[in-house]
Parts: C-alpha cells; sequence; structure tokens
C-alpha cells in the first residue's frame, strides 16, 4: 500500500471496539475509473436527477487525469483497497464505526 493511502484504526471502547479510518488521496479517486459512468448515464444509472456539478466533476477528471495515465491506475488500485478493506472491516466484530480521511 503506498504512502499516500492508508489505514488507521483507533481503540474507542473498554472491550476493544474501533473506529477504521481510511486515509485516501482524494486527487486519487477522482482520477478512477470506478467513481463514474458516462455522465451521461448517471443518473439513469443512480435514479436521481442530473447536477450541473456533475459536469464541473466530469471536467475536473478530465483536466486532472487525461494527461498522465498513472492516476488513473493509482486512482483504481486505490479504489479496490478500499473495497477490500471495507469488506474486511465489515468481518470484524471490533470496528463499529468506519470512516473516511
Amino acid at each position: 500500500m503506498p504512502y499516500y493511502y492508508y489505514t488507521k484504526e483507533i481503540e474507542v471502547g473498554s472491550n476493544g471496539e474501533k473506529l477504521g479510518l481510511l486515509m485516501i488521496d482524494s486527487c486519487l479517486l477522482i482520477c478512477s475509473n470506478y467513481s463514474y459512468g458516462k455522465i451521461d448515464k448517471m443518473h439513469h444509472q443512480k435514479n436521481r436527477p442530473f447536477h450541473s456539478h456533475d459536469l464541473t466533476i466530469q471536467n475536473l477528471k478530465d483536466i486532472t487525469c487525461s494527461s498522465e495515465p498513472w492516476y488513473i491506475e493509482e486512482g483504481n488500485k486505490m479504489y479496490e483497497w478500499i473495497m477490500t478493506t471495507l469488506d474486511k472491516w465489515d468481518k470484524d466484530p471490533k470496528i463499529i464505526w468506519k470512516a473516511s480521511v
């Protein structure tokens, strides 16, 4: 796991209960292919109305990520890591809260 995203578990209860923190890189999250579908399909897939900020986010992704494929690759790896970590924490009865930072 790279240094720019990682987990931190903080004991919060007398019986070893923990808060699980995902320290993530928001730029990589924007660049991951998992954050979006095609913008014109987005509102249909998620059953929500289209918002003007959808295009703003898509433009940010295009400007930030299109010049260097590394950002998209690393964003995809980080997204996979997030999902694996959340699955692991779902099976851990000591993790009673989860958050991302």
